[in-house]
């Protein structure tokens, strides 16, 4: 279900804040302050330092962050949506063998 916001109209954005709260990808924390990533910046003061990092004081402003904020937005969504967030590294042929005449390759060369 996709909430409406006054004003806004359907929010695809408040759905997706909403379910990182739920999942506890977003930290509810004491004093009306919503913080991803999650954890306690005390016990894990690195917390700070991760890309996006954002702590903010009440529901509708953090949502507001994350609506025009694209990076955070895409950050969150990445994690909900399983998406691999490791770099991309190619797999090397085995040595001596080159493109297109490796033994389990459809185009071997004879």
């Amino acid at each position: 279900m996709i909430p409406f916001i006054h004003g806004e109209g359907f929010s695809q954005a408040y759905d997706l804040f909403n379910l990182a709260v739920k999942i506890k990808l977003i930290d509810k924390q004491k004093g009306g302050y919503y913080q991803f990533p999650a954890g306690d910046i005390e016990k894990k003061p690195l917390i700070k330092q991760a890309p996006n990092y954002t702590r903010i004081r009440g529901e509708m402003n953090m949502y507001r962050e994350l609506r025009d904020n694209p990076a955070l937005f895409q950050a969150v969504k990445t994690i909900i949506d399983g998406e691999d967030v490791t770099p991309d590294t190619p797999e090397m042929p085995p040595e001596g063998v080159t493109v297109g005449n490796h033994p389990e390759s459809p185009g071997l060369m004879q």
